[in-house]
């Protein structure tokens, strides 16, 4: 765990070199995730205004509660939580 929050931490402190050298795998993966994105829609699984571009930032949001650590704080229950709002209604 330790080890990841690490490589998290590098990442992210590369700022916006690190993002410009991964353009071309970035624009790669919103393509692809554009394609499950729409495929999950038409399934009638996830919400009608969530978009792939989202998706970016919710990994984020998880990424950062994983580096907390704190004591309570389950960022295995975040991601559930953001993975029942993304989903329709049942």
């Amino acid at each position: 765990m330790a080890e990841d929050a690490a490589t998290r931490r590098a990442f992210m402190s590369g700022g916006e070199r690190v993002f410009a050298h991964a353009a071309g795998e970035m624009e790669q993966f919103m393509q692809l995730s554009s394609v499950l994105v729409e495929r999950a829609k038409s399934a009638g699984e996830l919400t009608s205004d969530f978009e792939a571009g989202d998706i970016p930032m919710l990994m984020c949001g998880v990424c950062a509660a994983i580096d907390k650590g704190k004591a309570g704080w389950d960022w295995r229950r975040h991601l559930e939580l953001i993975l029942r709002g993304m989903r329709t209604p049942a």
